[in-house]
């Protein structure tokens, strides 16, 4: 029954760098979006630095957990779902500091 959930087909990946893979693609695709758009090609972001970007958010995110005396669970719980988020989505679409309270 595992097997065919869409938690594991969506969210359980073989390796980091399929991970990464599907980040590249969104950031790719979201760049195409932009260069259309209102952002100027000195705001995009390469993946890499999206990846900082998330990673630094991560950090205060869990100094946030941490001072508000969340329980680890809560604090394991409120990350994963951000990384998912930007897994898929891009810090250029979306503010991640209302991502990181919508948590």
């Amino acid at each position: 029954m595992f097997d065919t959930s869409t938690h594991n087909q969506s969210w359980l990946f073989a390796s980091q760098q399929a991970m990464e893979q599907i980040h590249r693609e969104t950031n790719r695709s979201v760049t195409q979006r932009v260069q259309t758009n209102e952002l100027k090609e000195d705001d995009w972001l390469t993946w890499q630095e999206e990846k900082i970007a998330i990673q630094n958010s991560v950090q205060n995110l869990q100094l946030i957990c941490n001072r508000l005396h969340l329980s680890l669970t809560i604090q394991s719980t409120a990350t994963v779902y951000f990384r998912r988020f930007f897994l898929y989505s891009s810090i250029m679409e979306f503010d991640m500091t209302h991502i990181m309270f919508c948590n």
